[in-house]
């Protein structure tokens, strides 16, 4: 729950960042060394609340609990970016509809917590080995790089033409991103917690496949950063955050559930109601879009163009109508005048 608080406030610090980037002049932006990442100290401190705040309790909770009751408790931040969204970002607004289909999302994750699996596995660096040969694992690895590949590809090369599946697909590829960074952070809370308790030290027995371990999931955490900011930077951050929040718990569950070997002891009464979550939790996501008529937020920045606007002066022409106007040739009859003259 603390880390979830720290992660609401920090995607709302980032979503500031990216406004504040756009009312920049070009000239005077900060540098984007990826897409999404912006190099400003606001950025950074929208990062450290969502990014290292929250880790020793996370590395604290995904050692003591499994990870498809973890996830689900991240439901918090939901809630908590639609009520405080619109106190810092004056041109977002919550409808009842988003209201409703939050609730919506909370009641799906709140199953998918309460019937999920609550065993706690103490794992090294073997049994992770074993867990990634296990074919179910293997299954959903393949079928998670599809989808993730497939949902960049169609946000890189069609965009806006997307319409409203356009910020599912945004939050979709951050949210698969992150369940997988989850399984490989879960694993490395493992790895930490049996050296430091002396169950086994994995980091002086297999040094590099620890730190390999490690690595990835550093890896994933910067892509996975990278396109939360792509969708924080495109649409409104109370739309956009409770749509990747919700992929995130839907993703981390399921992955998690398949790698940890999780669902194995679910019963039939378990299973029905965890997919019954799951279920509930995609029809709040609907919710949450089917209203949309205005998707892209103000903080879109154009290449090439500046964040500011010609001014409209009401009752006047603009200058794009003045240019347009047919001309006026105005003539002097010279018969006419001589004749007046005269």
């Amino acid at each position: 729950v603390g880390s979830s608080v720290s992660t609401a406030f920090g995607n709302v610090v980032q979503k500031m960042a990216h406004i504040q980037q756009a009312a920049r002049e070009p000239a005077r932006r900060f540098r984007e060394p990826l897409p999404g990442i912006v190099l400003s100290p606001r950025w950074f401190a929208g990062v450290a609340l969502v990014g290292l705040l929250p880790i020793p309790l996370d590395v604290l909770a995904f050692a003591l609990a499994a990870q498809s009751l973890v996830t689900p408790v991240g439901g918090v931040t939901l809630i908590l970016t639609q009520v405080i969204g619109p106190r810092f970002l004056e041109e977002e607004e919550v409808t009842w509809t988003d209201i409703a289909a939050g609730c919506v999302i909370v009641v799906g994750v709140t199953l998918t917590s309460i019937f999920g699996s609550h065993a706690d596995q103490d794992l090294d660096l073997d049994a992770l080995r074993a867990l990634w040969r296990h074919r179910p694992t293997i299954a959903a690895e393949i079928l998670a790089a599809v989808t993730i590949l497939l949902a960049i590809a169609l946000v890189r090369y069609r965009g806006s033409k997307l319409g409203k599946a356009e910020p599912f697909l945004y939050a979709y590829i951050a949210g698969a991103i992150g369940g997988q960074m989850n399984i490989l952070f879960k694993g490395a809370s493992e790895l930490v917690a049996s050296a430091v308790s002396g169950r086994s030290n994995d980091f002086t027995s297999s040094p590099l496949e620890a730190l390999a371990l490690i690595a990835a999931t550093v890896v994933l955490a910067v892509a996975q950063i990278s396109f939360i900011n792509q969708g924080l930077k495109l649409f409104d951050c109370v739309l956009f955050s409770p749509l990747y929040s919700a992929w995130l718990i839907v993703c981390g569950v399921t992955f998690g559930g398949i790698y940890y070997q999780e669902f194995a002891c679910f019963s039939p009464l378990a299973w029905a109601m965890f997919v019954l979550g799951l279920a509930v939790t995609l029809l709040g996501i609907y919710g949450l879009l089917w209203d949309k008529t205005q998707l892209r937020g103000p903080s879109r920045i154009e290449s090439g163009t500046s964040s500011e606007e010609e001014p409209v002066v009401s009752g006047l022409p603009s200058t794009e109508a003045i240019a347009r106007a047919p001309s006026i040739e105005l003539t002097l009859d010279s018969d006419h005048d001589s004749d007046d003259s005269k």
